[in-house]
């Protein structure tokens, strides 16, 4: 379709400058959008800092604790991931899923295993937490007990637990 050279478009002219102050403002635009939208939920930043507090604070006013972060990881995984047992504990009392997996298939047993953290281990297997479960590889949390090197105590504590 041609325009006339009476329309309004053969009269807007743009210059090399305006252009470039319009890509900079565009650009600076979903920069900005991209930040907001792709920002971590508050509860799931509380998680990765290890607050407490800040967590405790979000969960009394009524924040799921099953809401997840990044690769699908919930407050639950991360507090496992970084061995806040305050916070695990805190997010199966107010409800967190255990059986929860992120991306890879590994619930929050799977990032206790590995830190060798017997105390988290217990806590999660006196829940209702398959210990068989299996991640995306096909391995269950006594398969990353090995991975580790410490068969011995985690082994005895899953196996315990273990169902047939």
């Amino acid at each position: 379709m041609r325009l006339k050279n009476n329309s309004i478009f053969s009269k807007l002219t743009i210059k090399p400058l305006g252009v470039l102050v319009l890509l900079s403002v565009l650009t600076s635009g979903i920069a900005a959008a991209e930040t907001v939208l792709f920002k971590d939920p508050p509860i799931i930043q509380a998680a990765i800092k290890g607050d407490y507090q800040a967590a405790r604070s979000l969960l009394v006013q009524g924040i799921d604790p099953n809401v997840t972060g990044p690769k699908n990881a919930t407050i639950l995984i991360i507090a496992a991931q970084r061995s806040h047992i305050d916070i695990a504990e805190m997010a199966i009392e107010f409800g967190a899923f255990v059986s929860q997996f992120d991306e890879l298939g590994n619930n929050a047993l799977f990032y206790a295993v590995d830190n060798v953290d017997y105390e988290l281990v217990e806590i999660l297997l006196n829940t209702q937490l398959d210990p068989n479960h299996q991640n995306t590889q096909g391995e269950a949390a006594l398969h990353w007990a090995a991975g580790v090197g410490d068969i011995a105590g985690s082994y005895t504590h899953l196996r315990a637990h273990e169902t047939v």
